[in-house]
């Protein structure tokens, strides 16, 4: 099956086009941008959406593909037995995505936007997990709520700062990456010592050598949604 896997975020779009569940291109584009020129026609269309907005503006433009449309949480079940209210579902592609490719328990932290824990269970039940400010957002928070630190630009770094800029940017990586460690260690308290940890999104890197161990995996939402549109679905 061709697809194109659609997973709408807070500040982007992040396309990926699979022959079955191989990732053979993906693109980050701003929302409202026009699609981009695919290399070959997909057969479905699969998407993620955490902004409705941008999903209302997005969807007009896919039905010029001629293809059938499925949208995680109207028609799209996402294969796990879901203990929680609410969850995204990023978070939950996400986390099937790497329970898929365990087979067993398994911890996904998603830099984005957003920091978020997801866990799953080795029966592939969702467990929850825990939200966080992202670097960036971290980084907005602190210019609206002062009266003198400045809005930045630019990516989040786990250095000293000389300056009021680069002082903020270390410590909003500095707090992401304290955020892995403590999750990391939640995961392994709740599922196990040995239980894999995947890091997923924008920020991904960031927090890499925060839990050393962890496998870097930036594209799992769209995996999940690759996954998740195969006949045979791999929960236990």
């Amino acid at each position: 099956m061709n697809l194109l896997a659609i997973d709408l975020g807070n500040s982007a779009a992040k396309l990926g086009l699979f022959r079955g569940t191989k990732l053979v291109r993906r693109w980050r584009i701003a929302h409202g941008a026009p699609l981009p020129r695919l290399p070959f026609s997909p057969e479905v269309v699969g998407i993620s959406s955490v902004n409705p907005p941008a999903l209302r503006r997005l969807l007009p433009k896919l039905k010029r593909l001629g293809v059938p449309v499925r949208i995680a949480g109207r028609g799209l079940r996402i294969p796990l037995d879901i203990r929680t209210r609410g969850t995204g579902t990023d978070r939950l592609l996400a986390a099937y995505a790497a329970f898929c490719r365990e087979r067993g328990p398994v911890a996904v932290l998603d830099a984005g936007t957003a920091l978020t824990l997801s866990l799953v269970d080795g029966r592939g039940r969702f467990l929850g997990g825990a939200i966080a400010p992202g670097p960036a957002l971290a980084l907005e928070a602190l210019a609206r709520g002062t009266a003198q630190l400045p809005r930045l630009g630019g990516s989040a770094s786990p250095r000293i700062g000389k300056a009021t800029a680069s002082a903020m940017r270390s410590g909003a990586a500095l707090a992401a990456r304290g955020f892995a460690r403590e999750a990391a260690a939640l995961a392994r308290k709740a599922l196990g010592r040995k239980v894999p940890v995947y890091l997923t999104g924008g920020d991904a890197r960031l927090l890499k050598g925060a839990v050393p161990e962890a496998h870097l995996a930036e594209s799992l939402v769209l995996e999940g949604i690759a996954e998740t549109l195969l006949p045979a679905p791999a929960t236990k």
